[in-house]
């Protein structure tokens, strides 16, 4: 300590008030309490800035895949529905490629690319969906598009084998129509099965669905809505095919109506 400073005790006591005080030395500068008390403060000002950050990224990132997901259910109800009018290849066996280049959402261009690899133990799903500047390259995988890869491979393959190689003409919504009129009724018989098939596992996998929901009261289950619009669109193919070749399906159809319950 500075014995110029400290010219008497009353100086001293002046000094020692000072700092308590203010927190400052009495030359002007902090304290070393204040110091360690800034220091601390800084740390703490850094801390919460790095969590606002953290949460920020947390945030959007779920955002993100959330928007992901949405385009997604509507790219595999599009697949349901017009996957004769996308590009299929078939590099190897159980190895699938599906994609769309020229769709327009809310008048901003879509496209999209699923690979289905089928050759590892857990089959995956990669996704690549480009909607304006915006993109999104996803694997995904699990029961929820269980019933998807069914399709895939017991629909889309096999058509694909039989008529995907054939060149396209301007006319090919009229042959495929005629195609369908001619068929073997064993064919479209197989197909029909292949639809109450598939609806038969939706209904399993929302019974599932409805366990869940009983043993977590007040919550809905995230893939409710998923299930259901599926089982719906299966349910659409089978009335189809039932007015036109007149199948029996009021046992499956009967049972339809649990599913919104």
């Amino acid at each position: 300590m500075n014995e110029g400073i400290l010219r008497s005790p009353k100086w001293m006591r002046n000094f020692a008030d000072f700092e308590i005080n203010t927190g400052e030395d009495i030359k002007g500068e902090p304290s070393e309490k204040r110091k360690k008390e800034i220091e601390k403060e800084k740390r703490q000002k850094e801390e919460a800035k790095r969590q606002q950050e953290k949460e920020r990224k947390e945030r959007e990132e779920k955002e993100d895949k959330k928007e992901f997901r949405d385009f997604l259910i509507s790219i595999i109800k599009y697949i349901y529905n017009n996957y004769k009018n996308c590009e299929i290849s078939v590099p190897k066996n159980n190895y699938i490629i599906i994609s769309k280049n020229d769709l327009r959402s809310d008048g901003i261009d879509l496209s999209f690319k699923i690979i289905l690899d089928n050759t590892v133990a857990i089959p995956t799903f990669n996704v690549l969906i480009e909607y304006g500047s915006k993109k999104w390259n996803y694997e995904v995988t699990g029961v929820n598009y269980g019933q998807f890869k069914l399709f895939i491979l017991n629909e889309i393959y096999v058509w694909h084998r039989r008529f995907g190689n054939q060149k396209k003409t301007n006319n090919q919504k009229k042959s495929t129509n005629t195609n369908k009129k001619t068929e073997p009724i064993d064919n479209k018989r197989r197909r029909y099965n292949l639809l109450l098939s598939t609806l038969d596992g939706f209904l399993r996998e929302m019974d599932k669905i409805k366990e869940w929901e009983k043993k977590n009261p007040g919550k809905k289950h995230t893939d409710r809505e998923s299930v259901q619009n599926q089982m719906l669109n299966v349910k659409d193919k089978i009335n189809t095919m039932n007015k036109m070749y007149h199948f029996e399906s009021r046992y499956y159809l009967k049972h339809l109506s649990h599913i919104f319950s």
